[in-house]
């Protein structure tokens, strides 16, 4: 069947030409179709539940809100993990399902469940739970300049709408403060009038609804004539207030001033020292990101035109220009790597062979990409990586079976029976080649989590390679050789240089007698191979070649937090933020920075950090710089320089400069501290044990954990006097809250948006330092002294409290600046030294997590599908084959080949990584097919009857050109990615060194190695089966 199906397609005429047409068409498609993307798409399978509660402590909210909740939401069905935090006001709890959890019913069961619960505090608000759908940022936009909040925000929902007409998924405007018409009622006025802020509302309430001003919310929706807030706020100040105490015809605006501004509360953003405001674009992981790009490109020029030159509007941290230069990256040494293929062909080939040989390339690359569009893959950073690495690869089954129909055509002159026997003799082996390789990127499939989802992406594409290689090596190339060879001419037959018969002359005389010597000394030839292993082994335990899991590649953005001491005044951070942007600006000579904005009152996004606190006292920044191709100054040059010219602030708790980091999710150095029962102060002990001794390591930097210290609270217990009075804990609390804090009387929209209505006591009139005088209206109507009904204490607590899975949780983090610290060294270093006591001393649980977590996540996953992919590999060569023995061969040379890979890391200086590691899986598949290629051939004449030496030795000589052509040419795909001096390539350089460089050594041991193995085994078995000869001993076997 076999043979009549390679006769049909090589007597068609039309055959190759029309498959390659028909690839090439299929693959100008795909290129079109196929959706470009930051990272492939993968499941998060969370649920979000968020409860406010105004105004309680976190320990409050972690006991009368979260605990009570995750009793419940624990235990449903597939939830496999819950993480808790509580702050100021709010209560959040996420929940991690399985993966393949239906959510849409997990929603279902976690909003039964919370209903379920009947102790939740009476003035909380209603749990809201929700499903997160995963986005992708693609952009951000700034807008600033000298001009009006006010007008920003019109400038940004203007924008907003634009972006979402044109088919962006979300966008988010951050900075954005809501308007609040505060009623700030002077105190001594209203208690002289035995009045309380209650008392007030209740009478702007009842007149409410006769005010002009839009569509008020408040138990319902009611619509009102629409005008504007002046006249809003005039209104409001002549509401009469009705008491029996106050004087006739009593107005608001007798007892308080009422006026429009923005929400104090709230974070904003600057630019420059000026008002600024920053778009979040984002995409579903369904929206190409180079066309939403484009869209947001489009419509910011545009805008631009007509806008006042006053306000900046201006893209920033695109992610699709990393995706953009990835693409040019695979384009330029793809390019340059096919014409040093193209010279090792014509070089080692005739001529008309090499031509469709590197045809193939294109060809094969186009079915790549088919498939790819077929099984619902993408191009994204990580699908560029795996092309990237297999462009030497993917023509390695043509040059095999292009290499055996040229050998069979000298040895016949025909090239119908040269094609037919060059095609049909590789089929198995060529087969048997691409099954392991594919085997060999098993592992990748088991890695678990959303690192497993997203390098997935990797074996996906090299089966995508391997299919269109098999598919071009044997529907088209045979096909295109028999009508070629058939018309070639003398001429034409003469290689480039001849190098054909200088390798030649090499096989039969160096080549021969170096692997003569090499089986006479078989023994030693083994030992010097052990001995380079060992040595190479040895490199990598004593830290000279080092380990960095995932290095990431210099960024062009730096992320700034910062964070005073609880309780300082938000005109210290916004001066400070000032301060930071100013000596930004007086280090940079070169004009480097592009772009600036600062958040007051929240940390910056996007900086992993390990708390997400909130307040006057925090700020964080964003900075883009110009790419680092068109600068000379190093972005960590620029953030050493920039710290150095900071001057100390009083009174700042903490201050991290960084560039931001890609890869996995989580930093350097984080160190869980688990407890059930333990305090938060004894907590907090071992945190500061940790992070004492974390200080004394030269390279860890920006060490820090997420339990900072709060506000000083002030608590009230009620006294005696105080309950004979009808005063209780949560009526105190509560008239407390109604004065300090305020009350939203309601909201109503005006245009697009929110405006909120509050009536507080006026902050200039009362402070915490005379609590003891402050008026409270007692249940009877009468006004009373707090001093004289509670007494107050003062404490300060912590602003964030962290859970996990039903346990506090204290998170130490930092970073390691790997070029002055190994990672691997202090984890070992600090886990025998410091770590163990926490357990002994503090009677705390710890474990680490972050990059270490996914790191040993990590390997184990890959260990456990390293065996397994050793298995299947060993099965399918055992099968085809139908040998035990030369599976063994044929796999033996696998460990060896981290000969080459350790010691090209060592002559570069370059990190092994996990890039690394992901491309020896490449390797080993290209080195078991080279020894494929050259066990077959030899274990074909040890079974027509020659002797194993002269088997041996004359299949290696036949097969060294097809050996070494695959490996020079997949050496040559990758060698201008060697010398690329760009820093996205400095990423993949790992990459490149593992291939080139281990194929260097593999190649060798193939060659020599391999031969000597085979007569060793025959050894072998001639002493355990007392056998004269290899044929003898197969015979025995059946």
């Amino acid at each position: 069947m076999k043979q009549g199906f390679f006769h049909k397609l090589l007597k068609h005429k039309t055959a190759a030409n029309l498959f390659l047409l028909l690839m090439i068409i299929l693959g100008f498609y795909s290129s079109k179709v196929l959706n470009t993307q930051f990272f492939p798409n993968y499941s998060i399978d969370y649920i979000t539940v968020n409860v406010e509660w105004p105004g309680a402590s976190p320990k409050d909210i972690e006991s009368s809100i979260i605990k009570p909740i995750e009793e419940k939401v624990r235990y449903i069905d597939k939830v496999k993990n819950t993480k808790s935090t509580a702050k100021e006001g709010i209560a959040n709890i996420l929940l991690e399902f399985r993966s393949g959890a239906d959510m849409q019913k997990a929603l279902i069961d976690v909003d039964r469940s919370i209903k379920a619960i009947s102790n939740l505090p009476d003035d909380s608000k209603k749990p809201e739970s929700k499903v997160i759908i995963p986005y992708e940022q693609i952009g951000l936009v700034l807008l600033s300049g000298g001009v009006p909040e006010t007008q920003l925000k019109v400038i940004a929902r203007d924008i907003k709408q634009m972006l979402l007409d044109k088919g962006l998924d979300k966008v988010e405007i951050d900075g954005l403060r809501k308007q609040v018409i505060y009623i700030d009622v002077d105190p001594v006025a209203m208690f002289s009038n035995k009045l309380d802020i209650n008392d007030i509302n209740a009478e702007i309430s009842t007149n409410l609804k006769s005010i002009p001003s839009g569509v008020f919310r408040d138990d319902k929706l009611v619509q009102l004539r629409t005008s504007g807030t002046k006249d809003t706020i005039s209104k409001i100040k002549k509401i009469i207030l009705s008491s029996p105490y106050t004087k006739q015809d009593m107005t608001v605006q007798d007892l308080a001033k009422v006026y429009e501004t923005t929400k104090e509360t709230e974070s904003y953003g600057l630019s420059n020292s000026n008002s600024a405001l920053t778009l979040r674009v984002y995409r579903s992981l369904g929206t190409d990101t180079l066309k939403a790009t484009k869209a947001l490109e489009k419509i910011i020029l545009d805008y631009n035109v007509n806008i006042n030159k006053n306000i900046k509007v201006e893209i920033y941290d695109l992610s699709s220009q990393l995706i953009r230069d990835r693409i040019n990256l695979l384009l330029k040494n793809g390019v340059g790597g096919l014409i040093l293929v193209l010279i090792i062909l014509f070089l080692f080939l005739r001529f008309k062979v090499a031509i469709w040989v590197a045809l193939g390339i294109p060809a094969a690359l186009s079915v790549t990409l088919a498939i790819m569009l077929a099984t619902g893959q993408s191009i994204n950073m990580i699908s560029l990586f795996a092309l990237i690495m297999m462009l030497g690869i993917i023509v390695d089954d043509s040059i095999v079976v292009a290499e055996h129909i040229d050998y069979q055509y000298e040895m016949t002159n025909d090239s119908y029976k040269a094609s037919f026997l060059g095609a049909t003799k590789m089929l198995g082996p060529v087969t048997a080649a691409s099954l392991t390789t594919v085997a060999g990127f098993a592992p990748v499939f088991l890695i678990s989590g959303v690192i497993g989802q997203v390098i997935e992406a990797i074996p996906l594409v090299v089966i995508s390679v391997i299919l269109a290689s098999l598919f071009e090596c044997f529907f088209v190339l045979p096909g295109h050789l028999n009508h070629s060879l058939s018309n070639n001419k003398a001429s034409i037959e003469k290689k480039i240089l001849n190098l054909n018969s200088y390798l030649t002359y090499f096989n039969k005389n160096y080549f021969y007698l170096l692997l003569k010597k090499s089986i006479e000394f078989r023994y030693t030839t083994f030992s010097l191979a052990i001995s380079f292993l060992i040595f190479s082994i040895f490199l990598l335990k004593n830290g000279v070649v080092k380990f960095y899991f995932f290095p990431s590649p210099e960024s062009n953005i730096i992320l700034v937090n910062y964070n005073f001491f609880p309780g300082s005044l938000k005109n210290k951070t916004i001066e400070f933020t000032n301060e930071l942007e100013s000596s930004l600006n007086n280090i940079d000579k070169e004009n480097i920075v592009k772009n600036v904005y600062s958040t007051i009152g929240k940390p910056i996004w996007g900086s992993r950090e390990s708390t997400k606190e909130e307040g006057d006292h925090i700020g964080g920044m964003i900075i883009e710089l110009e790419p680092s191709e068109n600068r000379n100054i190093r972005t960590s040059d620029l953030i050493e320089e920039w710290q150095k010219s900071i001057e100390p602030k009083e009174g700042l708790r903490s201050l991290i400069i960084k560039e931001r980091k890609g890869g996995p999710p989580g930093l350097d150095i984080d160190i869980r501290l688990i407890s059930k029962n333990t305090s938060l102060n004894k907590m907090k002990e071992a945190s500061e044990f940790i992070k004492e001794n974390l200080f004394l390591y030269e390279g860890v930097s920006d060490i820090k954990d997420n339990l900072p210290v709060g506000k000083r609270e002030i608590s009230f217990k009620v006294t005696e006097k105080g309950k004979s009075l009808g005063f209780n804990n949560k009526y105190v609390s509560k008239k407390i809250k109604e004065s300090f804090d305020g009350v939203l009387i309601s909201n109503f929209f005006r245009g697009e948006e929110e405006v909120e209505l509050i009536i507080r006591t006026d902050p200039k009139r009362i402070s915490i330092s005379n609590m003891n005088s402050f008026l409270v209206k007692s249940p009877t109507g009468g006004l009373v002294p707090l001093g004289e009904i509670v007494n107050i204490s003062k404490q300060q607590d912590f602003s964030v409290i962290k859970r996990r899975n039903g346990f506090r949780e204290v998170s130490i983090t930092a970073e390691i600046n790997e070029n002055i610290l190994n990672p691997d060294y202090f984890f070992k270093k600090f886990e025998n030294e410091v770590l163990y006591k926490i357990k002994d001393d503090y009677n705390i649980k710890w474990k680490l997590a972050g990059r270490s977590e996914e790191q040993a996540d990590t390997f184990g996953d890959m260990k456990r599908g390293a065996f397994l992919a050793l298995g299947v590999i060993f099965v399918i060569l055992a099968f085809i084959f139908q040998s035990y023995l030369l599976p063994l061969c044929i796999m033996s040379i696998i460990p060896f080949i981290l000969i080459g890979v350790i010691l090209g890391h060592w002559i570069t200086g370059f990190d092994i990584t996990i890039l690394s590691l992901v491309a020896i899986l490449g390797l080993a598949g290209i080195v078991v097919n080279d020894s494929i290629i050259l066990v077959s051939n030899i274990y074909e004449k040890i079974n027509s009857g020659k002797k194993v030496l002269d088997s041996v030795i004359q299949g290696s000589q036949e097969r060294l050109r097809a050996v070494l052509l695959t490996s020079f040419t997949t050496i040559g795909g990758l060698t201008p990615l060697l010398f690329e001096k760009s820093l996205q390539a400095q990423f993949l350089k790992p990459m490149a060194i593992t291939i080139v460089f281990g194929l260097l050594a593999a190649t060798f041991l193939v060659l020599i190695l391999i031969p000597t193995l085979i007569f060793i085994g025959s050894e072998l078995k001639q002493i355990i089966f007392g056998s004269k000869s290899w044929e003898e001993v197969e015979q025995r076997k059946q």
